[in-house]
């Protein structure tokens, strides 16, 4: 069961950025260099 420990994690991160990104562009705009699936490289 821990063998999807490490995506699973990743896709909880990606939510939320996700989430802290509507949070901050309330608007609904998002950078584009944040838009896609790929989580941002930072």
């Amino acid at each position: 069961m821990g063998t999807g420990k490490g995506v699973l994690d990743m896709w909880w991160g990606a939510v939320v950025i996700n989430l802290s990104i509507r949070a901050a562009y309330p608007m609904g705009w998002t950078p584009p260099h944040l838009t896609g699936v790929d989580v941002p490289k930072w």
